[in-house]
């Protein structure tokens, strides 16, 4: 291989990465990126959507609230200690704060999007859309695909009266 075809190969494998790179993610702008956003498959009242959203903006970001066409409602949730020491979930209140230049992790038995109230099955390979709305700037608009999950049936907090997830 001469230096030219070195080059020419060397240029297209780079344009090739850089490209790939963008197909990780699923939603971005604005200073905003979402990494593998995805939901899990759900046949009852409701599931939850995960991924890492990265906060490249300048500023923090409050989400000021969080809607999808497939749930009625979408809450904030997170994980805490229970008083006999098991994990339970419960609405985050006063909602999410994405920090400036961090990643902010949505994971199972972690932070995360409660769809509740679903409209229909939610199955695996199927894509939703949920916009995330902030007290400051536009909304992030998220395709996230749905996939198989075992995982994520922790009890919520007593008081809220959802039942198990």
């Amino acid at each position: 291989m001469n230096k030219k075809t070195f080059a020419r190969t060397g240029a297209l494998l780079g344009a090739a990465a850089l490209a790939l790179t963008g197909c990780a993610s699923a939603a971005s702008g604005d200073g905003l990126t979402v990494t593998d956003p995805w939901v899990r498959a759900e046949a009852g009242e409701m599931t939850a959507m995960f991924g890492e959203i990265v906060n490249d903006t300048g500023e923090d970001m409050h989400i000021a609230s969080i809607e999808t066409d497939v749930a009625a409602t979408v809450e904030m949730h997170e994980m805490i200690m229970g008083d006999d020491g098991s994990m339970i979930m419960q609405e985050y209140e006063g909602g999410f704060t994405l920090p400036d230049d961090e990643t902010f992790t949505l994971d199972p038995g972690g932070n995360h999007f409660m769809l509740i109230g679903l409209q229909h099955e939610l199955k695996s390979g199927e894509v939703v859309t949920i916009t995330v709305n902030f007290d400051e700037g536009d909304p992030l608009v998220i395709e996230a695909t749905v996939k198989d999950f075992e995982g994520g049936n922790e009890p919520y907090h007593e008081d809220e009266g959802h039942g198990d997830h």
